[in-house]
């Protein structure tokens, strides 16, 4: 639950502006999520952030994966993708 904590915040208080988030460790998905995140709307960074944050309590809380596991699952994958991704939960 502590590391959920952790990710939450980093997405929180972190940036995305580059295409894809690059899941090779914790700093690189922090800094590709920041670039990510340049230039984005008020309203579409929420929308990012709160993608990724169900992205996360589903890999790591419901699916108990680990955070390699979670920046495997992510990386090399745009804004789009990581809102289809949380879309695609809901609808289960």
């Amino acid at each position: 639950m502590k590391k959920l904590i952790i990710l939450i915040i980093m997405f929180t208080l972190i940036g995305c502006g580059g295409k894809t988030i690059d899941g090779e460790s914790n700093a690189t998905i922090k800094a590709s999520i920041e670039e990510m995140k340049k230039g984005l709307s008020v309203r579409e960074i929420v929308e990012f952030d709160t993608a990724l944050t169900r992205l996360i309590a589903n890999t790591m809380v419901t699916k108990g994966k680990t955070q390699a596991e979670f920046r495997e699952s992510v990386d090399g994958k745009d804004i789009d993708d990581i809102i289809k991704m949380a879309e695609d939960l809901k609808s289960k």
